[in-house]
C-alpha cells in the first residue's frame, strides 16, 4: 500500500500495524478479512492516500454535507484569502487558541494516538501535530477535503505521522477501545445525530482516555448577528480582496447545523457515559471580519483581552466557541 511505502520508522510502522489490524466493517460493524467484510460482502480499498471506509450513502443530508466539503476542499484559495491582511491572521489566532484548548482539555501529550473526528480541511489538525509528536487519524465524509489535509501536511511535513481515512462520525470502522484521545473541531454541529456521534466516540477511545469536542456557542447568537454590519461597513475593500481571493458559488447550506449551549453539551458526555466533564469558553468576536478591521481585530492585544473575557462569568456566556471534555472511566 502507498502508506506502508511512506513510512519511515518502526514507530510509524507499529501505529499502523496497530490500526490496520483492528479495522471493521462500518456496515455490520464485523471484523474485516483483510479489506472485505466476510458478512456483507463488502470490499473496502485505499486510493488517493486515504483509506476509504464509506459505503454508499442513502441519507440525502449526508450527501449534501459530502457535497459541501468537497467544494470547500477544492476551494484552496478560501485558507489563503488575504494571506497578509487581518482576515487571515484572525483565522489563524482563531485556530491557535482552540487547538491549545483542546490539548489542555484532552490531555494530549507526545506519543499518544488521536482520532480527529471530522477533520476537514486539516487547519486544526496540523497545528496540533506540530505542537505535539502524536500519531493522528482523521476521518472525513470529503473525498475533496482528504485531498486538501494531504498537501498541508506534506507541505509541513508531517505526512507521515498522518493516517487518513474517508470513512462516517456515526459509523466509523475501527475496534472499541483503540485511540488514546479523540478529538473534533467543528464537526458536532454538522452531524445528524450528535448524541449517536459521541457514543461513537467513546466507543472507538480506551478506557481512561478523554474525548474532546470544539464547537459554536449557541449562546453567542447575538455576536454573530454583529458579523453582517461589520462586514458591510468595510465592505468595499473587502470585495476587492474577495475578487483577487475568489470565492464559492453556490455552496450548499448545512442541512444538519445545530448548536448548543455549554449545558446542552455537557449534557450529551454525560449521557455517553463520560466523566469529569470539564467546560472551556473561548471569546472570539465574528471571526469573518475584512480588511481592514480584521487587522485590527487580530492584534495579540485583542487577542490576550478576548482570553481575559472568556474567565469571566458574565462575558464567558456569550463565547463564540466552547471546549467541553470528558474521560472515558475504566
Amino acid at each position: 500500500m502507498w502508506l506502508v511505502c511512506c513510512m519511515g520508522s518502526s514507530t510509524r510502522d507499529e501505529i499502523l500495524n496497530k490500526v490496520l489490524d483492528h479495522l471493521i466493517c462500518p456496515r455490520d460493524q464485523n471484523e474485516l478479512s483483510g479489506f472485505k467484510c466476510p458478512k456483507c460482502g463488502t470490499k473496502y480499498s485505499e486510493a488517493r492516500g486515504f483509506f476509504k471506509f464509506l459505503p454508499e450513502m442513502i441519507d440525502k443530508g449526508k450527501i449534501q454535507e459530502k457535497k459541501r466539503y468537497d467544494m470547500l476542499g477544492s476551494a484552496r484559495c478560501l485558507d489563503d484569502l488575504d494571506p497578509h491582511g487581518g482576515l487571515y491572521r484572525r483565522r489563524i489566532l482563531l485556530n491557535e487558541a482552540r487547538v491549545l484548548a483542546v490539548i489542555r482539555a484532552a490531555h494530549i501529550e507526545n506519543g499518544q494516538l488521536i482520532l480527529d473526528v471530522g477533520c476537514g480541511g486539516g487547519a486544526p489538525t496540523i497545528s496540533l501535530m506540530k505542537k505535539k509528536q502524536a500519531h493522528v487519524v482523521g476521518i472525513d465524509l470529503s473525498d475533496g477535503a482528504l485531498d486538501f489535509i494531504q498537501i498541508r501536511a506534506q507541505k509541513e511535513r508531517l505526512r507521515e505521522r498522518l493516517l487518513l481515512f474517508q470513512a462516517d462520525a456515526e459509523n466509523m470502522p475501527f475496534e472499541a477501545g483503540l485511540f488514546d484521545r479523540i478529538i473534533s473541531f467543528s464537526s458536532l454541529e454538522h452531524v445528524p445525530h450528535p448524541s449517536r456521534f459521541i457514543e461513537e466516540c467513546v466507543r472507538v477511545c480506551r478506557p481512561m482516555g478523554y474525548v474532546s469536542a470544539c464547537t459554536p456557542n449557541k449562546t453567542a447568537d447575538v455576536l454573530r448577528r454583529l458579523k453582517p454590519g461589520i462586514v458591510k461597513v468595510a465592505g468595499l475593500t473587502s470585495k476587492k480582496r474577495m475578487r483577487r481571493g475568489g470565492t464559492v458559488e453556490g455552496l450548499p447550506e448545512s442541512p444538519y447545523h445545530k448548536e448548543f449551549t455549554d449545558k446542552d453539551l455537557r449534557l450529551l458526555f454525560e449521557k455517553s457515559g463520560l466523566v469529569n466533564v470539564s467546560t472551556t469558553f473561548l471569546i472570539y468576536l465574528p471571526t469573518g471580519i475584512p480588511h481592514p478591521l480584521g487587522t485590527l481585530m487580530s492584534m495579540r492585544s485583542v487577542a490576550h483581552l478576548e482570553s481575559f473575557l472568556s474567565k469571566v462569568p458574565f462575558f464567558k456566556n456569550f463565547s463564540s466557541l466552547v471546549v467541553v471534555s470528558g474521560r472515558k472511566p475504566e
